[in-house]
């Protein structure tokens, strides 16, 4: 028995979210959001600045009276000045990289069990435990990074030399659009597997109603009998 349209539409309707995660953690891992922060002069009211970063790279803007000074920084500058803690900042790459890759395999299961008419299990498994795995994997991410910020870079996210000539961020670092879209990547992956849920009990229904047919018309042959 082939599965019916309705639940190779739910199924391929997954393809679309996993395309959309995809899109969403590459964004995150190439841009420089993850964390945005404004900058303040102790001694200098006027000095002002401007810093963000992501999860390899990042640049500052710091004026004090002088013009701008636009300067890039890389991760290990951070981790090395001890502006990121290395193990919350490792499983926030890894959990978004994870992600990435269950979404893409997520992505071809949902193609492959739309377009099959057999009901072998082995496909559906591999979509759930692919959207499993990158809802958990980005879960990770997000926890860790919320970690990472609460314990270190809310208080500060300057490099020791801009410290020592008097730069603080204390209190002014915010979660970027990096960030959330890692934010949204979750959400779709729990749609997803929402949309799975209801896939498979779509499926046993039919199933039922199949089975139920056949009962049926075996109790009026054995009647005629």
């Amino acid at each position: 028995m082939s599965i019916n349209l309705k639940t190779r539409g739910l199924v391929f309707a997954t393809f679309f979210g996993s395309c959309m995660i995809i899109g969403l953690l590459v964004a995150a891992l190439t841009t420089e959001y993850w964390i945005e922060s404004e900058a303040r002069h102790k001694k200098v009211p006027e000095g002002k600045g401007h810093l963000k970063f992501g999860l390899f790279s990042g640049s500052k803007n710091l004026n004090i009276k002088f013009g701008d000074r636009f300067n890039t920084t890389d991760v290990h500058s951070l981790i090395r000045d001890d502006v990121l803690q290395y193990t919350w900042w490792i499983l926030t790459s890894l959990g978004v990289g994870f992600g990435l890759l269950s979404s893409f395999i997520a992505g071809i299961a949902s193609v492959c069990r739309a377009a099959s008419a057999s009901k072998k299990r082995g496909t559906m498994v591999i979509l759930f435990v692919s959207n499993i795995s990158s809802l958990g994997a980005q879960a990770t991410a997000l926890i860790a990074w919320g970690i990472q910020f609460y314990k270190s870079l809310f208080d500060n996210v300057l490099l020791i030399d801009d410290v020592n000539q008097g730069w603080h961020t204390k209190g002014l670092a915010r979660f970027g659009i990096s960030f959330y879209f890692v934010v949204i990547g979750s959400v779709i992956a729990l749609f997803n597997i929402i949309l799975l849920i209801w896939a498979v009990s779509v499926e046993r229904r039919q199933m039922r109603r199949y089975n139920s047919g056949d009962n049926d018309e075996n109790k009026g042959a054995i009647m005629l009998y």
